[in-house]
């Protein structure tokens, strides 16, 4: 198998996918490798969906603006990442506990520091505390972007992760992979029935390239 390196230095941005179609088991291993990345706050915000059907298909590439590689690609993976993530991570600390993955003190921490980046209590004039009073905190002390007021940058960096590592995964397997740059995102919500407290992270491009 090729190192990351030699992985890295050989990509070539696809320009023409085959017809050969990208078995659905080798979709499910790149998925299943790309959602062991770890997260902050032990939060899962990662959701995928795979699409094959010409249907559906279509409606993507009407939503990446008629993308001829879009409609050509034989799989198109969608990335979101959900804004109400944070009400998971009791379960998401409980199962690390009964795996031994953390101790009680780094999950106390973590329930900590959670509170802290996106608790807008009492009843959400947290946030406009949260969106007034940081900026004025960062006068005096450094200050992080707080996920509550900037939930959709946060949710960006962190579904990223699993991206990139389903995309070189991906090259490791001789897939081609491209990553859509413009697309409309309420056309793919509404084609994929994403709930409305999804966030399209990115649109993948998924085939065997042309030899």
């Amino acid at each position: 198998m090729k190192s990351l390196e030699a992985v890295i230095a050989d990509y070539r941005e696809p320009t023409i996918f085959s017809n050969k179609p990208v078995p659905n088991e080798l979709i499910d291993s790149l998925l299943q490798t790309a959602e062991k990345v770890p997260y902050a706050f032990h939060l899962k915000p990662t959701h995928t969906h795979v699409i094959t059907d010409s249907a559906l298909k279509d409606a993507i590439c009407k939503a990446c603006f008629h993308m001829p590689l879009a409609r050509q690609a034989p799989a198109i993976v969608i990335f979101t990442g959900d804004r109400f993530c944070a009400k998971e991570q009791e379960a998401n600390l409980q199962h690390a506990l009964e795996e031994n993955e953390i101790t009680l003190d780094d999950a106390e921490r973590a329930r900590t520091a959670l509170k802290l980046h996106f608790d807008t209590s009492p009843i959400g004039f947290g946030w406009l505390g949260k969106l007034v009073g940081a900026p004025v905190l960062r006068l005096m002390t450094s200050m992080p972007q707080i996920p509550a007021v900037h939930k959709r940058e946060f949710l960006t960096r962190q579904v990223m992760r699993a991206v990139m590592t389903f995309f070189w995964a991906g090259c490791s397997h001789e897939l081609g992979i491209k990553l859509v740059e413009s697309y409309d995102e309420w056309r793919i919500k509404w084609a994929l029935n994403i709930p409305w407290h999804h966030i399209v992270v990115s649109v993948v491009l998924v085939g065997y390239t042309e030899k």
